[in-house]
């Protein structure tokens, strides 16, 4: 490892706004290497460690877990605690440890916790500038629907040059009152800082610049710390936060030919137009999307999950299985080649993908051999289900019917009526499918004993008001407004709960866009009359929906009974059939 953790010694308070400038210009090494030799010399500075976990959280969360597991074992009392917070350890300090340390991050806790005011009581009496933002971040969030108190101001009067702080003023005045002369008096106090001879003090003009968004200016500033000697890697701007990169998205979408941002990186790029082409999916205008994901395609660097994406897109748009399986194959290679991800889910969708084209063509032994590959890499259910249809297209009932089996044993539901087709011999296909032992596979070190069941929060966030999910068989769709394949499924859910309306059974389609307002617009249009309609990103996080669309079957205990990924198409009239059943309605 290039960090040489056991021996951290400090270079000066430079290498951490050179950290700084390495985290905000996308140079990952450089601003661990900077924190290094900041380390070095003070294992405990305060600024450097937080500065170290918003990296390592950011890039590489498994590094920093390692890191910290180390100096909670090895460390001095101070670096023990530093360690503690950084792992969401409870905060145990013990002999030895600086006081000041101790109110620090006890305070740091509770801010991560949402608790402000907690916060504030550990910084009771505290005299310290490293407290001051600290303590400004808990008063901001205390009044965010109000002005700045005037300790706060008062903090960014006898701070100016710390830009963190005029970056939580900024962030608080989103929803209140710009006060402008804050404004006025941190350009100016950045303007001083600017023509100072030290590179520290330019570095504090340049990140102040940044936080308040002046580009020009801290373009300026990058170019006096390129005469000062400083050839660390600045960004021109500060980097899109996801809901800025939405919003620009959005504002690309508005164009009639959406145009490529000026001063962005090429992956600030690739995530604007990805949400773009969603807002273009969105509003049924598809040609204008599949423009934009194509457009995606063409661009340096693009985010293999944004490639995979795109590629996903136009394969439901129609595209050609000739220029598909070319892509997939750019996809596998941009895989490989990327050592800070974990590729196996992206390998995965890439030789499913290459196996769906292949049987477009009608080449169903590649298609069987990228099948294969899928299920190889751990694809499960989809790869099996997919090489059981491609056997099954071949004449290869047997061998389809085991791999239905096998898909049936890792938890693939409603493949009854493919069993009974290619069964070699005569039986119940239903009484195979209980036979089947299940073998989804556990974690390393796991235990292989059957998981508990999942318990659902009992209420959803109903748009009209709270819904029930007790004492109701229920149905939840999880979907969101710039998802393609939700559109399609939504009008199908929708006509099963007009069938299901008399027999006490409940169709809910949960929204989990990030803006109410988006999920409200497109069902102003959607026509979608018998389900009822929700938006609750909380009760989707609750039970890891990590796809879209997603839907759950719901038990009246509330414990969920089958989950279904992906557009499921056909499996809606088995799914209803089986409720009717259960609830003893059917036929």
């Amino acid at each position: 490892m290039w960090i040489l953790w056991t021996s951290l010694s400090l270079a000066g308070e430079i290498d951490v706004w050179r950290a700084r400038a390495a985290l905000a210009g996308g140079d990952l090494y450089g601003t661990l290497s900077h924190l290094d030799l900041a380390l070095t010399e003070d294992p405990a500075d305060w600024s450097a460690h937080a500065l170290l976990r918003a990296a390592l959280e950011q890039e590489l969360p498994w590094l920093r877990t390692a890191v910290y597991r180390d100096l909670a074992v090895s460390g001095s009392p101070d670096q023990r605690l530093l360690a503690q917070l950084a792992l969401g350890e409870s905060l145990r300090p013990g002999e030895g440890v600086d006081p000041v340390l101790v109110a620090l991050a006890l305070a740091q806790r509770h801010l991560d916790q949402g608790a402000a005011q907690a916060s504030l009581s550990c910084l009771e009496g505290v005299v310290d500038p490293r407290a001051v933002p600290l303590r400004a971040q808990a008063l901001a969030e205390l009044d965010r629907a109000r002005p700045l108190r005037r300790e706060v101001r008062e903090a960014l009067r006898a701070y100016p040059e710390q830009p963190h702080l005029s970056a939580i003023a900024l962030r608080h005045q989103q929803d209140t009152v710009l006060d402008f002369g804050l404004r006025s008096q941190a350009l100016s106090a950045a303007g001083e800082l600017l023509v100072g001879e030290e590179p520290t003090t330019v570095y504090r003009a340049h990140a102040l610049y940044l936080s308040l968004g002046e580009r020009e200016l801290a373009l300026a500033a990058a170019s006096r710390l390129d005469a000062l000697g400083e050839v660390q890697a600045l960004a021109a701007h500060r980097s899109w936060s996801d809901a800025m990169t939405r919003d620009l998205g959005r504002l690309l979408a508005l164009q009639g030919s959406p145009k490529l941002l000026d001063g962005a990186t090429p992956q600030e790029q690739a995530r604007a137009l990805t949400w773009a082409a969603r807002e273009k999916s969105r509003k049924g205008q598809s040609r204008a999307a599949q423009a934009l994901w194509e457009q995606l395609l063409t661009l340096p660097q693009v985010p293999s999950p944004l490639y995979l994406e795109a590629l996903l897109a136009l394969e439901m748009d129609g595209r050609s299985p000739q220029q598909l399986l070319l892509e997939a194959e750019e996809l596998r290679m941009r895989v490989a080649m990327d050592p800070l991800r974990q590729p196996d889910t992206l390998l995965q969708e890439a030789w499913l993908l290459s196996a769906r084209s292949h049987r477009r063509l009608g080449q169903l032994e590649q298609a069987l051999a990228a099948a294969d590959l899928a299920a190889a890499l751990g694809a499960g259910g989809a790869a099996l289900v997919l090489q059981g249809e491609i056997l099954e297209q071949l004449g290869q009932g047997a061998a389809a019917f085991f791999a239905y089996a096998e898909a049936a044993s890792l938890g693939a539901e409603g493949l009854e009526m493919r069993l009974e087709r290619v069964a070699p011999v005569p039986g119940d296909p239903a009484a195979v499918v209980q036979a089947i032992p299940k073998n989804s596979p556990a974690p390393q070190g796991a235990s292989k004993t059957s998981p508990a069941p999942m318990v659902v929060p009992g209420t959803v966030r109903g748009l009209d008001g709270p819904l029930s999910l007790e004492g109701h068989w229920s149905v939840v769709v999880f979907w969101a407004s710039w998802c393609p394949p939700c559109r399609v499924e939504l009008p199908e859910a929708d006509a099963m709960a007009k069938r299901l309306e008399e027999t006490g059974i409940q169709v809910i389609a949960v929204s989990t866009d990030e803006r109410r307002e988006d999920a409200l617009k497109y069902l102003s249009s959607a026509g979608l009359e018998h389900m009822q309609q929700a938006w609750d990103r909380d009760f989707a996080r609750a039970i890891d929906v990590n796809a879209l669309p997603t839907m759950i079957v719901v038990d009246p205990r509330g414990i969920v009974v089958q989950t279904l990924q992906g557009y499921v198409g056909e499996e809606l009239l088995r799914i209803e059939h089986e409720l009717l059943e259960e609830c003893g309605t059917g036929e």
